[in-house]
């Protein structure tokens, strides 16, 4: 665990002018304020929580569903939450520990609940992707069944450009920066999630 100095709960109301009991629901805004007013290294990610959520929790109605959280994550992976205790129901506190129920850009969710890529059409709007990388290029026209173009170039539908841009990065691998660049030149980087373009491409 890095070593770094993280205030306590009254610093930070202190710092932003916010009580504690504010921050439960508005998990992505108070970490964003707390990495800032502290000037913490830390990556601003947004995705899933994972973890169990104790009755009396505002998401105590979603046992089983999507569950959308913001928190900090520190260079070495480990986390920084400053609104962690509203799934517990505890006392409000800043969670400092290692990454156990986080799943940035839902990739984790995104995995379990993948459905089959959609057949290409001639029919469907197209979508041209110039993919610089041999590697990259062959994942997409396996992955996709798609269209051979010229030397790394895949012709698919936008529909395809869709799913492909939402697959979860464990299924991406190594190809991601190559999709995502390739559909930034295409114009069609609005498809991609924004926490997987972040830690992804670092824009």
């Amino acid at each position: 665990m890095i070593n770094l100095k993280v205030p306590t709960v009254k610093e930070l109301e202190e710092a932003i002018k916010i009580p504690a009991e504010e921050w439960r629901g508005n998990c992505h805004s108070i970490s964003d304020l707390l990495r800032e007013k502290f000037e913490i290294e830390a990556e601003l990610r947004y995705g899933s929580w994972l973890g169990k959520v104790a009755k009396g929790s505002m998401f105590a109605k979603y046992p089983n569903g999507l569950i959308h959280h913001g928190w900090l994550e520190l260079p070495d992976k480990s986390i920084i939450d400053p609104t962690r205790f509203e799934f517990e129901q505890v006392e409000p506190y800043i969670y400092v520990g290692k990454n156990d129920y986080y799943d940035a850009g839902s990739n984790m969710y995104r995995f379990k609940n993948m459905k089959p890529a959609p057949k290409y059409s001639k029919d469907k709007k197209q979508v041209e992707l110039h993919i610089g990388n041999l590697t990259s290029h062959k994942f997409v026209v396996d992955t996709l069944e798609g269209q051979l173009g010229g030397t790394y170039t895949v012709h698919i539908t936008l529909d395809q450009a869709f799913w492909l841009a939402n697959l979860p990065l464990q299924v991406l691998g190594d190809s991601a920066k190559d999709v995502y660049s390739a559909l930034k030149v295409a114009g069609y980087i609005a498809l991609v999630p924004w926490d997987n373009r972040k830690m992804v491409l670092k824009d």
